[in-house]
């Protein structure tokens, strides 16, 4: 567990220092312009100015434009003046589960939902109370594994929740939780339940980042959900076994144009899937030191990404 803090600590660190990012940059007119950084400014945003710690792991700026920051101790609300810090209170069941905060999520409705060790959360910003979701082992329809890592709203209002054990979804209306667990003995269920990417893409079609192979969940159009529907596996290395440490699925984007990104331990690729039988992998590099986590696309279409420790 220590190494996967670790991990993260790297993959978000670049951006409370605050920004740290190294362009990777496809060959076009655009992307061949010029980059001016020579004006370029770094604002610091530490313990010394109220962060509750200084190890970040997600980020997020709500519709009101306060920014949310999740640290390994504290969650925590920043105004552009000062931090409000949201902790864990024994004795308080409507406050935060766990002070280690490992994502973070705005649905349409301005909830904001917070991935931690210990379960997951839904914060009403009106009442500012927290509303938990736990793993109960006797109960089939709860959360399948406390330590959540991914989240995403689908198209139905939906959440998605990524976690160290299962995919599963999660309905804010009912409170229904559907579980999608690793079945050795069904080839369609899930890769792994070692989840490290969530996707939605612009059909709404649910992709799925494991620690044994990239995953395609295709919803059905009238919103039903079931825990035995059947997903779709790529492996960006399919000679190997599906157990490869090669086949490892640590970061999704979809960019402007629709293109499809995934990044391994030591690659980059796009995922062909236009006008073709069965999409593929186009590799773009297979040379990186450690694997590239976090995507943004600015304006002029340039991609930009992060890897651990490398820039």
């Amino acid at each position: 567990m220590k190494t996967y803090f670790s991990a993260i600590k790297m993959r978000i660190q670049f951006f409370l220092g605050i920004l740290i990012l190294i362009g990777v940059v496809q060959r076009s007119p655009v992307y061949s312009q010029p980059l001016d950084l020579s004006n370029l400014k770094f604002e610091h945003l530490t313990a010394e100015e109220g962060l509750s710690q200084n190890s970040v792991y997600a980020i997020l700026q709500d519709r009101t434009g306060f920014m949310w920051f999740g640290t390994h101790d504290g969650l925590n609300r920043y105004d552009g003046v000062r931090f409000r810090v949201f902790k864990y209170d024994p004795a308080d069941s409507t406050s935060i589960s766990d002070n280690i905060v490992l994502a973070l999520l705005e649905d349409s409705d301005g909830q904001l939902w917070i991935g931690t060790t210990q379960g997951l959360n839904r914060f009403d910003p009106l009442t500012e109370r927290f509303y938990r979701y736990l793993h109960d082992p006797d109960n089939p329809n709860s959360l399948s594994n406390n330590t959540v890592r991914q989240l995403l709203q689908d198209r139905f209002g939906r959440i998605w929740v990524g976690t160290l054990g299962g995919l599963n979804c999660v309905d804010p209306k009912t409170g229904r939780v559907v579980r999608f667990l690793h079945d050795e003995t069904n080839p369609y269920s899930l890769s792994s339940n070692w989840i490290e990417a969530l996707l939605m893409d612009r059909y709404g079609q649910i992709w799925i980042g494991t620690s044994q192979g990239l995953d395609l969940l295709k919803l059905p159009s009238d919103g039903s959900l079931q825990s035995d529907l059947p997903f779709q596996h790529f492996f960006p290395h399919p000679q190997d076994s599906s157990t490869s440490e090669s086949n490892h699925i640590y970061g999704l984007f979809e960019d402007r144009s629709g293109t499809l990104w995934v990044t391994g331990p030591h690659f980059l690729a796009r995922l062909i899937r236009v006008n073709i039988p069965s999409p593929r992998f186009a590799f773009v590099n297979r040379r990186f030191s450690s694997p590239i986590r976090i995507f943004y696309e600015d304006n002029s279409g340039r991609l930009w990404m992060q890897n651990w420790g490398d820039g």
